[in-house]
């Protein structure tokens, strides 16, 4: 989106005013200061080289709940989101706080100036603004949509340490095992063969191991470059990420972690949407924006589908494959009595709980796998070298 630098005269104060915007273009600027009482002078358009820094979750939810506190109290809405503009920290958020409030002033409600904003508020926001408006009750949906979005925060950042802590770990193992290989051990082998020492069969295979890996250095490289192509195809092609996270569903320790993030948000988002008062479709449609995963980005539309054909909710998901016979039974539990949102409730919480208990015993369940293999490999170059350094000392001892 272009800036736009400008300056304005502003008749009630006597003052020009020197300022920057982002527009779609002219029109939407001279439209806001004529809503604002002021006079457009001169503008100058320039591109955007670097995008602005988006809104985080917890940004956003540090809004929402302040937004809620201030409606509770009784100021006016307008009012609330001038003051947290004034104190928000975030100038994109700032920025589009004010064109908010300028949208209001123009006859526009909060939810309908929300929408014109898709970029910074993200459809949960957008949806639980239009339920609270539409019932008279927008601190409450404000605050729900706070806790929501902290949820979804936590979950995330603990699918993600799930999954970096085993990297990090074998990592570290890696570097430090690649220091024995590639300059310990060689330096020892040299002075082997510099005594005319006679090696013993474990000493030359490892020999020949350590000469395999120094023949063969760049393979580790290369792997980690492709890697890292491999992490930048995922974010710019769908099938690329798609199939990414396919894999990832196989590997043993991260399915683990990204099944259960994956289940911990779709049920608790599902829940909040239905208990606001959104119907089923419109929420599945909200959630497949918001959702992160490739894999529920497919799943969710074949569901729609499902459910626009006729199905149940339930019937729909067990069709996917995807869910379990556990979370089917529950879901079908909750339509039959009525009680879905409180259902999925269940569901979300259960999982969420889940991701934590894994995040927590996930280092006692690697670290002995990783001390007992390291250990294997430290105790394999000590048999291999212990006795060629008896050698070496007796060789020494004669020599003397």
């Amino acid at each position: 989106m272009p800036l736009v630098s400008y300056k304005a005269f502003d008749p009630g104060t006597g003052i020009i005013i020197t300022d920057s915007d982002d527009c779609e273009d002219i029109r939407e600027l001279i439209d806001r200061l004529r809503t604002e009482g002021k006079l457009l002078l001169s503008y100058k358009t320039t591109i955007q080289i670097f995008p602005e820094k988006k809104v985080s979750r917890l940004e956003m939810a540090e809004f929402c709940r302040n937004l809620s506190f201030l409606i509770s109290a009784g100021v006016p809405i307008i009012q609330g989101l001038e003051d947290l503009a004034a104190m928000s920290e975030h100038k994109t958020l700032a920025k589009t706080l004010k064109k908010v409030v300028t949208d209001i002033r123009g006859g526009m409600s909060f939810s309908e100036s929300l929408e014109r904003h898709k970029k910074v508020f993200p459809p949960i926001v957008r949806n639980l603004a239009s339920i609270g408006e539409t019932t008279g009750e927008l601190d409450t949906t404000m605050s729900e949509a706070a806790a929501h979005l902290t949820r979804v925060h936590e979950i995330i950042t603990q699918s993600r340490r799930a999954m970096v802590y085993p990297a990090f770990v074998i990592s570290s193992i890696g570097i430090a095992l690649g220091v024995w290989f590639f300059y310990v051990l060689p330096k020892i082998f040299a002075v082997f063969k510099d005594m005319n020492i006679k090696l013993p069969l474990a000493t030359r295979i490892l020999m020949d191991v350590v000469h395999s890996i120094k023949q063969y250095w760049f393979v580790a490289p290369a792997l980690l470059i492709l890697i890292v192509i491999w992490t930048l195809l995922a974010k710019t092609h769908e099938s690329v990420a798609y199939n990414t996270e396919r894999l990832f569903l196989k590997v043993p320790i991260f399915r683990n972690a990204k099944r259960l993030s994956i289940m911990a948000f779709f049920f608790e988002y599902l829940s909040l949407i239905l208990g606001a008062g959104i119907d089923i479709l419109t929420g599945l449609k909200t959630m497949a924006e918001s959702v992160e995963s490739r894999i529920m980005k497919r799943v969710i539309p074949s569901i729609s589908e499902d459910i626009q054909a006729g199905r149940m909710f339930s019937e729909s998901c067990e069709r996917t494959g995807f869910f379990r016979p556990m979370e089917v039974r529950i879901i079908r539990i909750g339509e039959e009595s009525g009680k879905l949102p409180e259902q999925l409730k269940v569901l979300g919480d259960f999982y969420y709980k889940k991701l934590i208990e894994f995040v927590e015993t996930l280092p006692k369940i690697i670290e002995p796998l990783l001390i007992t293999v390291v250990g294997l490999v430290f105790l394999v170059i000590v048999v291999a070298l212990i006795g060629p350094v008896y050698e070496l000392i007796s060789v020494i001892g004669k020599a003397r």
